[in-house]
């Protein structure tokens, strides 16, 4: 019996896969597939398999009796077993997979990415409040409105540092700083370690800044803590030792820029009330003046007027006097005011060197890569284990899925119109690709590193499109190939010259073949008569 024969008697009995007809047959599957390999069915599974038809013709179910089997087991409920064996067989796949991605995950994270060390710091930033208030009441009491936003905003607020450290202020200073790195061995600008290095820089310097200050916003970050009070200033870079020194640094210029915006309310107060007192001075000055010539000019003071003139010179000289020392008490509160903000930043927790880098944990990487090499790996054996169990109609249905998917593919890649249109419109987005200029450019002063590699892949998928187009045209037409083939089959003797000749052909054989029996049956005559001759 065939291994076809099987099928179909199997089918007939609505047993339809590998798995289900070794169930069956109370045989294993790798059995199954030795008999469809060798295309023979053994002697004692042929006369199991009649005893099954003659059961099946009988009107029993088949499959029935093989549920009652201690061998069967049902595809929709898969057992720990049949998982196992899965598992088991193709165990040299999933240990192989996961061995490539540890060794994979090992090389990158110890030679090809680049390690990041981080130095933080905590520090404590007072809520100053409105310190503009006092300022804005003292003007009015003089007639003088101050703008609403030098009265009422707090540029030192703890919110507003985040928008502090990427201002233009803040990283013009901290770009400026030198440093000195491993990398290059000596102190250079900021600027130069984030962007050109020792080398000679290639771009305009608006350019190198907008570069530098892209990556200086990468680099540090700030983050907010309990009530606004306590922040975490934490810098991340290539060195451990330039992440310290740049932490230490990046906390002074927040504290000199902090200091700026809290005082900066408080010195314009001082500034108002030193011209207002200049001011007031020389308006008592003026009505002390006019008393002191009212009275020498009205020694006896006779009449109810004079003594009205007289109280009011008196009056006015009274108010300017209390002005006068209300300004000048105003004048040393801000004096103090202004020493009291002189510290902006409180240190709590200062810059630490940390040698040990951030983004480098092996062994979690490793701990990844292997359960992710496992879980590939086991879904490959699953896989293959499905493929190899299923029955011949559904490896046939994906066998011509994958051919179908590569032949349409292939026929893509062939079609002259299809390779025209692509390379038509690949071209005219060419000149507009190579003409956009990145914001922050890199390469050739154009393109930023996401940008050329768009360029390059963009170029190269035009050649090869160009190439295939070219092949697609310079191949020789099919048409012209059935032309040929007719050609030939007209050149070719006409079937009834050819069917002559045929027929000619068989006569001589087998005349000849005649004649060699005739040859034949004489010999075997004379030998019988020899040997009635010699008995």
């Amino acid at each position: 019996m065939t291994f076809f024969e099987l099928e179909q008697i199997m089918h007939s009995m609505g047993v339809t896969s590998l798995a289900e007809i070794a169930r069956t047959l109370e045989t294993t599957p790798q059995a199954v597939s030795n008999w469809k390999a060798r295309n023979k069915i053994p002697y004692h599974i042929v006369a199991k398999i009649k005893v099954f038809d003659e059961q099946n013709k009988q009107g029993k179910n088949i499959v029935n009796l093989a549920a009652k089997s201690p061998f069967y087991k049902s595809d929709e409920n898969i057992s720990l077993s049949s998982i196992l064996l899965a598992i088991v067989n193709h165990i040299k796949i999933i240990v192989m997979v996961s061995i490539i991605f540890i060794f994979l995950g090992f090389l990158y994270v110890q030679f090809i990415k680049v390690p990041l060390y981080t130095s933080k710091a905590t520090v404590l930033i007072a809520k100053t409040g409105t310190t503009g208030s006092g300022l804005g009441q003292l003007a009015s009491r003089f007639g003088v409105t101050l703008t609403e936003t030098a009265d009422q905003v707090d540029l030192s607020d703890p919110n507003l540092l985040p928008e502090l450290l990427t201002s233009d202020i803040f990283n013009s200073r901290i770009l400026n700083k030198e440093f000195y790195t491993e990398k290059y061995g000596k102190k250079l600008p900021l600027l130069a370690i984030l962007t050109h290095g020792l080398g000679e820089p290639q771009l305009s310097n608006e350019e190198l800044y907008k570069l530098a200050k892209n990556k200086l916003s990468n680099i540090i970050s700030y983050e907010k803590r309990i009530e606004n009070f306590f922040s975490t200033i934490r810098i991340s870079s290539f060195s451990p030792y330039l992440s310290k020194e740049l932490a230490h640094v990046v906390i002074e210029e927040l504290s000199e820029i902090n200091k700026f915006y809290k005082t900066q309310n408080v010195i314009e107060k001082t500034r108002f009330i030193e011209m207002r007192i200049a001011t007031v001075q020389e308006d008592l000055e003026k009505s002390e003046e006019k008393l002191k010539t009212f009275q020498n000019q009205n020694l006896q003071i006779s009449s109810p007027n004079l003594l009205l003139e007289q109280e009011k010179l008196i009056t006015e000289v009274d108010i300017q006097k209390n002005i006068y020392i209300t300004l000048k008490n105003q004048l040393e509160m801000a004096k103090i005011e202004l020493i009291q903000k002189g510290a902006a930043l409180a240190i709590v927790d200062p810059p630490i060197l940390d040698i040990v880098p951030i983004n480098k944990n092996l062994k979690l990487t490793l701990l990844l890569n292997a359960l992710l090499g496992i879980s590939l790996g086991t879904f490959i054996a699953f896989f293959l284990h499905y493929l190899k169990n299923t029955d011949s109609g559904k490896r046939r249905k994906l066998k011509t899925i994958y051919r179908l998917f590569t032949r349409n593919i292939l026929s893509l890649l062939q079609d002259k119109f299809s390779l025209f249109v692509l390379n038509l419109l690949l071209l005219i987005g060419l000149p507009f690709l190579l003409s956009r200029k990145s914001v922050i450019p890199v390469f050739f002063g154009l393109y930023s590193t996401k940008a050329f590699i768009f360029v390059v892949v963009y170029n190269i998928s035009i050649v090869i499109l160009f190439i295939l187009l070219v092949i697609a045209f310079t191949k020789k037409n099919p048409k012209s190939k059935r032309m040929n083939e007719k050609q030939i089959k007209k050149d070719q003797p006409s079937p009834l010259i050819q069917k002559n000749s045929n027929d000619s052909d068989k006569s001589s054989i087998n005349s000849s073949n005649e004649t060699s029996n005739s040859v034949e049956n004489n010999y075997n005559d004379e030998s019988r008569q020899k040997k009635s001759f010699g008995e």
